[in-house]
């Protein structure tokens, strides 16, 4: 099921919300924006439904030290938000 489709099931719901974990090809954990989801097509789709549910990014790489790839992440997802 698309994304977009989804409009129509569980985020049409109070109380729903959205997680992507983000992950390459092969499955492994990357940086916001490097892997297979189109994040900037999941916020906009978020942003034209109107959605005001909750909205997590799971971020699992370099548990020993985090900072850096969860700065860039919030950094590309800042990015994408405020081209929409």
């Amino acid at each position: 099921m698309a994304f977009e489709e989804l409009t129509g099931h569980a985020l049409g719901r109070p109380r729903s919300w959205v997680t992507c974990t983000a992950a390459n090809a092969k499955g492994s954990a990357v940086e916001m924006g490097r892997g297979v989801i189109d994040i900037p097509g999941v916020m906009r789709t978020l942003v034209k439904i109107g959605y005001t549910g909750i909205v997590s990014f799971e971020y699992e790489k370099d548990a020993d030290d985090p900072v850096p790839g969860l700065a860039e992440s919030v950094g590309y997802a800042r990015g994408v938000l405020a081209t929409i």
